[in-house]
């Protein structure tokens, strides 16, 4: 933790962070992590990727804001970071140039758990809205545009550690979604089918 402290420069007390959220490029070069502090009993994580082959750490967003991530191909990061405690915006990381671009500004204000629909294209989720309701959307980046796939009752909780976050995926062939769901008061594994 010193070590990855010192070369990013990111704190000289190591104490209250930890590493989290570990996700391979689909190549396995590269790898993404969370620098999470947790002083003052908040959780804040900054953007990290350490890069196998050429031996290096790269710092992608050190304002403790990510929330959530994919990779879309092997150079790039869609990651959720937090504007304030209720609004979340999606950015696209590029690791080569290390650009760091606003995408989808007017269809996605709020956090979600994001995955590659396609080229171009996001899916991704929602927490319940205030009727209760989780949505899951199909985004086009270009057109800043939304289509609802599914909005689906959630079971109302206060408890953080036993909210079901939808976290939407795809098959391989983007003919089946899978989600997670409390529909009716269970947990469960949903599958939908995709026209």
């Amino acid at each position: 933790y010193k070590d990855l402290s010192d070369h990013i420069k990111m704190v000289d007390d190591v104490s209250h962070f930890y590493i989290n959220h570990l996700a391979f490029s689909p190549d396995g070069t590269k790898f993404l992590f969370f620098w999470i502090d947790e002083m003052n009993g908040y959780h804040q994580a900054s953007l990290g990727v350490y890069d196998m082959r050429e031996d290096k750490l790269i710092r992608l967003d050190a304002e403790k804001k990510a929330s959530h991530y994919v990779w879309d191909g092997n150079d790039e990061i869609v990651c959720t970071l937090l504007d304030n405690i209720h609004y979340a915006r999606y950015y696209r990381f590029n690791i080569k140039d290390r650009s760091k671009k606003m995408i989808c500004s007017e269809s996605l204000k709020y956090d979600g758990h994001p995955s590659i629909y396609s080229k171009g294209m996001l899916l991704t989720d929602t927490y319940p809205d205030t009727r209760g309701f989780q949505h899951i959307y199909i985004v086009n980046e270009e057109k800043d545009e939304k289509r609802e796939v599914v909005k689906i009752y959630s079971v109302p909780t206060t408890n953080v550690e036993k909210r079901t976050d939808l976290h939407p995926r795809l098959s391989d062939d983007r003919k089946l979604l899978c989600f997670d769901s409390s529909h009716g008061s269970l947990r469960k594994l949903m599958l939908l089918f995709l026209d």
